[in-house]
């Protein structure tokens, strides 16, 4: 019960971000979008893989048969496109600092920081 009051609260925290900046509350639901379109592609992968290689799978109530794999393949091909388009600006007009698509900074600044911090 405590995980749902601080998961509530913490959410709850997050929306008061809207008062001060819509822009920080965009950028922020926007991050969140892509990490999860990111964890679909990464754990559908893993089961077209253990398609592929003829692996079980864990056992489950029902099972898509001869669909599954086709259906796994046209699921991540269509994440893939989303999470492409996750990091285009909002609307292509009058494109300046509160309209910009911050995600792809902060996306790709990430990686580079951690590459660095290791180094």
């Amino acid at each position: 019960m405590n995980a749902i009051y601080v998961t509530y609260s913490l959410a709850m925290l997050l929306t008061l971000i809207n008062l001060g900046s819509e822009v920080a509350l965009n950028i922020i639901t926007s991050l969140g979008t892509g990490a999860l379109t990111c964890s679909y592609i990464v754990s559908i992968s893993c089961i077209i893989r253990k398609r592929l290689v003829g692996e079980p799978l864990l056992s489950r109530p029902w099972s898509l048969g001869i669909w599954g794999l086709p259906l796994n393949m046209i699921g991540v091909c269509f994440l893939i496109l989303c999470f492409v388009m996750n990091f285009f600006p909002q609307s292509p007009h009058n494109l300046d600092a509160t309209t910009f698509n911050w995600n792809i900074l902060i996306v790709s600044t990430h990686p580079i920081a951690e590459w660095e911090a290791e180094c």
